[in-house]
């Protein structure tokens, strides 16, 4: 049986918390994007991608959808911009601060 425990905290306080383990996530996936840099490759495939960001196929079905991170195709293989990829999560990045 779980034990559930109820504990006191100001917002103020959560609130730095929950800001602090954001910036500590974008800094980790900050080191995994550098190295996925552009001179290493500069297209992704979408498990690639999916990867890197964490998201699932969905996900990236999403934003294509809301123009958030646009694919391209070559044939029938939908490939990323690691450009792209890295833009968004400086953006995003950015709007966490």
């Amino acid at each position: 049986m779980q034990k559930t425990e109820i504990i006191s905290i100001h917002p103020n306080e959560l609130t730095s918390l929950i800001a602090e383990k954001v910036r500590q996530e974008i800094q980790a996936f900050a080191v995994l994007l550098e190295s996925y840099s552009p001179e290493k490759k500069t297209i992704l495939t979408r498990k690639e991608t999916s990867e890197i960001l964490d998201v699932s196929f969905n996900c990236l079905n999403d934003w294509r959808k809301k123009g958030i991170l646009i694919p391209f195709k070559i044939g029938q293989r939908t490939y990323y911009r690691m450009e792209d990829i890295h833009l968004l999560t400086l953006k995003k990045a950015s709007h966490e601060k």
